[in-house]
């Protein structure tokens, strides 16, 4: 995916979520549980200590593993794109608003800069 080719010295790879069993696994299996049967794509590092997975509105079920998010926040993400305007904020989620140019252009590159550190593990 085009995340990939944004961080070329991250080594990321990906695949759909139901393809490895390794993907939000141990202490993340709850963010798993949720979203296995969307079968999401997730990038990560070839170590598995840095996960993102993506996923399309599905902000009522984020709020039911808030919880796992914040305590897995260090090694898993979520990046969801959003039609709607919230300002809702939960660690571990990237939001990305899709009805807006202007709020697209600077989701992304928030998106942008917030997945650097997370990668490099600041």
């Amino acid at each position: 995916t085009e995340i990939i080719q944004l961080y070329p010295n991250s080594n990321l790879s990906f695949q759909n979520l139901q393809q490895n069993y390794q993907l939000f696994s141990g202490s993340a299996n709850q963010i798993r549980a949720v979203f296995q049967h969307f079968n999401p794509i997730v990038v990560f590092t070839q170590k598995l200590d840095r996960q993102i997975l993506f996923i399309h509105d599905r902000l009522s079920d984020i709020k039911r593993i808030r919880d796992a998010l914040k305590v897995n926040k260090n090694t898993h993400r979520i990046v969801m794109t959003i039609p709607l305007e919230t300002d809702e904020k939960i660690e571990g989620l990237h939001m990305v608003r899709v009805n807006d140019p202007r709020k697209l252009k600077r989701d992304l590159l928030r998106l942008y800069r917030e997945l650097e550190k997370f990668l490099s593990g600041e």
